[in-house]
This record gives C-alpha cells, structure tokens and sequence, in this order.
C-alpha cells in the first residue's frame, strides 16, 4: 500500500530526475556555443568555443598577401595553458 508520504517522495525523485536531465542537455548545449568574430575590413576572422579557447583563425579575404610588411600582422599574444592541459 503507497502512502501520500510514499507517493510525495516519489515525486520528488522524478522531479529531481527531470531537472537533473535537462540540466545535463543545458551543459551539452552551452558546450556547444561558439563565437566568431571578423574584422571590419574582412581581414581576419576568429572564432571561440564556449570555453573561450580560439578555435579558428582565418584570413578569408586574402587581405593579408597584400599588406606592406611593416603593416603584416604579428603575433600580440601567446595562448596560456589552462590547468590540467599541456602546452
């Protein structure tokens, strides 16, 4: 025989199991965010994921064969390692 308290607990437990589930699908769909964004002259393209990590670098335009050296861009920042990646 199932008691309204028994009953109370069950519900709770499915409850609980739902969010829980839909928590796991928010994760999986917050993971899969990405950004990128392109330069006003179409220069350079970048984009990121989720967790902020540059995952694309792209000149699409070809912009860049075209630049005078002193103008050619260098690298103005080097990647740092999160905990528990090698560089």
């Amino acid at each position: 025989m199932t008691t309204p308290y028994d009953q109370g607990i069950e519900d709770l437990l499915a409850l609980y199991q739902r969010q829980r589930a839909e928590a796991g699908e928010t994760r999986r769909r917050i993971n899969e965010v990405t950004g990128t964004a392109t330069a006003p002259r179409q220069a350079l393209k970048v984009s990121v994921s989720a967790q902020g990590d540059v995952t694309a670098i792209e000149f699409p335009t070809g912009a860049y064969r075209r630049m005078a050296p002193r103008s050619s861009p260098t690298p103005c920042w080097r990647p740092s390692p999160r905990p528990g990646r090698t560089p």
